[in-house]
């Protein structure tokens, strides 16, 4: 459901990035957590969709995470800690409390 305000206008996309982690074996993630897809022919980094709340995140080698898709701000905290726990099950180091920003807010008139 997309989230209109008073003005007409609807949030269509809110985008945030931050680093999760020094470093992150790629091939590792793809093949440990479930609805991660990783072509390096044809992207850098890992795609995951996640479900709860659902979000797409892009996992880079760097430890770099962009989380696009989301149309309420309370929903990135959530997720922020669903991808820690996931990083975390997959054996993989990361940060306790990862600095992320909100990069983008994509408006619908």
């Amino acid at each position: 459901m997309k989230k209109e305000s008073k003005s007409g206008l609807r949030i269509e996309n809110i985008v945030t990035s931050g680093s999760f982690a020094d470093s992150v074996d790629l091939v590792l993630l793809s093949h440990t957590v479930q609805n991660c897809k990783f072509n390096k022919e044809r992207f850098p980094g890992v795609v995951y969709d996640m479900h709860d709340p659902k979000a797409t995140a892009l996992i880079f080698s760097s430890g770099r995470v962009v989380i696009t898709g989301f149309l309420r701000h309370e929903d990135i905290p959530v997720a922020v800690d669903n991808l820690l726990a996931t990083f975390k099950d997959a054996g993989i180091a990361c940060c306790d409390h990862p600095d992320i920003r909100v990069k983008k807010h994509c408006l619908h008139v």
